[in-house]
This record gives structure tokens, sequence and C-alpha cells, in this order.
């Protein structure tokens, strides 16, 4: 394990990479984590976890401070770039900080010490950073949901719009949700054109049902209609129309059985 602190009002790191994992907590200012996956913006209190073999490098007009552990820990497995925030307390800069007095104060009688300090620092990294993927993730959820009728709507600018790489929030989205926000919105689109074949039934034409789903293309919306539901739109209204018959048809009978049960 190495723990390193950087100069007051640094302005660059230059740019540079690990065999090992990286946990680098924010003190000062505020700039970009430039990496080979994309940048990341910082500030004070800003946590990021590196994995080996990524390129990075700090970069800050006014100047940052950070204190950086580097780590082989076999705990830490993840393949992606976590960013993530300290708590209001400012617990993680505390704990950075106590954790790198250990360490340059470090002698056969504090390991137990050092140990100790690393293993609270990593759990509340960990959670800090989970804490974050999840709220992340939600955000993009909603904004989906509330884009279900929007044919203008951009995924890719509303993920980068969160802070962080597209690539970066899709692998944290599959994660919490299981499939990708593209795949995401289109089941929402689809469930909603069923809901409105379900209301509507035959007045409800395909072509008005695509774009009242949010879809610019009526082939478009066919095909993903089909791959959900295992029927084209047309066989799903006429389906559906037949059972609302149906429907109909057995409470009618349901209604004159009972009448004449009744007037007996």
């Amino acid at each position: 394990m190495l723990i390193t602190i950087t100069p007051d009002h640094l302005k660059e790191y230059p740019a540079h990479e690990h065999s090992e994992y990286e946990i680098i907590c924010y003190l000062q200012g505020n700039g970009k984590m430039q990496t080979d996956r994309g940048d990341f913006p910082f500030q004070k209190g800003t946590i990021l976890l590196i994995p080996p073999r990524v390129r990075h490098r700090s970069v800050s007009e006014n100047g940052f401070k950070n204190i950086c552990v580097h780590t082989a820990d076999r705990l830490l497995t993840e393949a992606e770039i976590l960013v993530g925030a300290d708590n209001e307390q400012g617990d993680a800069q505390t704990l950075a900080k106590m954790l790198l007095r250990a360490y340059l104060g470090r002698s056969s009688g504090n390991e137990n010490v050092l140990i100790g300090l690393y293993n609270a620092y990593r759990e509340l990294i960990t959670s800090l950073l989970s804490s974050v993927a999840d709220a992340r993730a939600e955000s993009i959820r909603r904004a989906l949901v509330n884009n279900v009728n929007n044919a203008e709507f951009n995924i890719a600018e509303a993920l980068t719009a969160r802070g962080a790489t597209a690539d970066h929030l899709r692998v944290l989205f599959k994660k919490s949700y299981g499939c990708t926000p593209v795949q995401y919105l289109t089941r929402l689109r689809i469930s909603y054109a069923c809901d409105l074949f379900n209301v509507y039934g035959e007045k409800m034409r395909v072509n008005e049902a695509a774009y009242a789903s949010g879809f610019n293309d009526c082939l478009y919306f066919s095909k993903c209609f089909k791959k959900q539901t295992g029927q084209t739109p047309k066989e799903y209204k006429n389906r559906r129309a037949a059972e609302k018959t149906t429907e109909k048809t057995t409470e009618k009978t349901t209604e004159k059985t009972t009448e004449k049960s009744n007037g007996r």
C-alpha cells in the first residue's frame, strides 16, 4: 500500500497509470480528472476509484489537493472508474487524513492501527460510491419515465449531463436494472403503446400509437413491438378487440342468466 498527498494548489498532475487500484479523495479545488475512458469533473469531497492500467491525470485552473491510496486490495474488483462524493460530515476526507498520518508515521508498533484505518476507509468509500451510483441510476430511470412520449429525447445527452461518461453511466444503470437505458426506454414505450391499444381498441391506429409512444419511425416501432410482445401491433390490437368483444358477450350472458334466476 502506498499513500500520497499532492502539494497545495497543484494545477496539473502528469498523465500516468498504476498496476494497482487508486482511491483518490479531493481535499481542495475543482477541475477535471482526464482519463482514457473520458473526463470526470471533481471538486472538494469528490471520490474517484481508478482501476489498474487506466491512464489518468488531474488538471485544475486554480489548483487542487488530494490524497491517493494505492492498493492491491482483492476486495476491490471494479473494472470501471467509479465516482462518488463525501458525506456532509466530510468523513472520507477526515479518514483519508488520518490514514495518511498513520502511514507516514508507521512503525512495527502501529501496523494494526494502519490496517484498521484502511479497512474503515475502504468500507466508507465503497458505501459512498454505491450510494452515488444508485442515485445516478435512479435519476436516469426517472428521466426515461418522464420522456416516454418525447420522440426528441436524447439518451446520450441525458447521460452525459449527469457528470460522468455515458459508457460509465450505462454500466451503472445496467447493474441496477439489468438492461441498458435504451432497452429500458423501449420497454416503457412498448408497454405504453399496449395500454393505448387496451384503452382505445380499434380506434387507435398503429401509426398514432407509435408517435404517441415516442417513436418517429412506425416500422421501427412495429419491429420493437413484436420483439417485446411476440405480435405485431395490428395483431395485438385485433386480439385485444376480440377479447373485449368476448368479455362483453360473457357479461351480457351472465346478466341475462342472473335476471332469469331472479325472475323465478
